[in-house]
């Protein structure tokens, strides 16, 4: 009796083991993968599943790494908070590639290369640096945008948000006069408001990049295999081709005139 016990007990143990080993197992499978999801068309929802540029990427890079990609929406400025403590292992959110974040994070290769664009209401166009001036300007909190307005457009009340959705209805409603985003996001939602319109101001040599803990240099090193990887293989070009329309400079063209804006100095 007391051999039995003490086998029922063993089997008893050994299956908590297992179980244990299975979950933990299942956990480390995983590649949480935090974003805002509110930035077309690089990441948003369609309806249970998160989609755009930089989703497809993030799953690219999963399937390299043989783990599943889960994701977590969260407001952007919460996300690097999240990689900090944990809740996250990667963010994947539109983050520019400044020196600023690469002093406090691990930040890899580009996989696509934004361009500053300003949407504006179709009535009051922005046409020039100096039109700027006086003006109130929209843009998502802590994001490049908001660092080039408040270095380049001094005299401009800026109003930081924090979504671009946000942003935009900000524009329509008048509590702003221009929204600064990416080209690509300025195209969908110029199209999407008909009362909209874009300007595209110049192409930044700085790229977006997916954001690792600055410690967990493993991971961000198969971060980068995979986007090379995908480089060489042209997977990434197919991926860019599939969310962003490459027309988007020639179709802002439309509004001609007035100073151009340059952004050498928006990431220094």
């Amino acid at each position: 009796m007391f051999r039995q016990l003490r086998l029922a007990a063993f089997v008893v143990v050994a299956l908590v083991v297992v179980t244990s080993c299975g979950r933990q197992e299942n956990k480390e499978s995983e590649l949480k993968i935090g974003t805002a999801g509110t930035y077309p068309p690089f990441e948003f929802r369609d309806g249970d599943k998160m989609c755009g540029l930089a989703m497809d990427v993030s799953r690219a890079v999963a399937r390299d790494l043989g783990r599943k990609a889960t994701f977590e929406e969260m407001p952007f400025t919460l996300l690097l908070p999240a990689l900090q403590t944990g809740s996250i292992d990667i963010a994947v959110s539109s983050f520019s590639i400044t020196p600023e974040r690469e002093k406090k994070y691990g930040m890899s290769i580009p996989y696509y290369y934004e361009t500053l664009a300003v949407i504006y209401r179709k009535d009051t166009p922005i046409l020039s640096k100096a039109d700027f001036a006086g003006k109130k300007i929209a843009c998502c909190l802590g994001s490049t945008m908001e660092m080039w307005a408040r270095k380049n457009a001094p005299t401009a009340e800026i109003t930081p948000t924090d979504t671009t959705p946000m942003a935009i209805e900000a524009l329509k409603t008048g509590r702003a006069d221009a929204v600064l985003t990416d080209a690509a996001q300025a195209s969908v939602y110029s199209k999407e408001n008909k009362t909209l319109w874009y300007k595209v101001l110049e192409r930044s040599g700085v790229g977006l990049g997916i954001v690792v803990k600055k410690s967990n240099k493993e991971l961000l090193n198969a971060v980068n295999a995979s986007l090379k990887k995908m480089v060489d293989s042209g997977e990434l070009k197919k991926i860019q081709d599939k969310w962003v329309d490459t027309s988007v400079d020639k179709e802002s063209q439309s509004v001609k005139g007035g100073e151009s804006i340059s952004v050498e100095s928006m990431h220094q």
